[in-house]
C-alpha cells in the first residue's frame, strides 16, 4: 500500500499520529508500505508499520 503525503516541515502533530496508526494498521493485516521516503507523513507511516514487524 502506498501512503504518501506532507514532509517533516508541513505536519502538524495529529496528522503524523494518524499516519503512524495508518502505517501500523497496514503492517498488521500483512501487507506491504510504500512511501516516497521523506519525513513527516512518510516517517510516520513508516515508524508505525515497523513496530508492528511490518516492511
Amino acid at each position: 500500500m502506498l501512503v504518501i503525503g506532507s514532509d517533516g516541515d508541513h505536519c502538524p502533530e495529529s496528522t503524523y499520529a494518524a499516519a503512524k496508526e495508518v502505517g501500523a494498521e497496514i503492517a498488521s493485516r500483512g501487507a506491504v508500505l510504500v512511501t516516497g521516503g521523506l519525513g513527516g507523513v512518510m516517517e510516520a507511516a513508516c515508524r508505525g508499520a515497523k513496530e508492528k514487524g511490518g516492511m
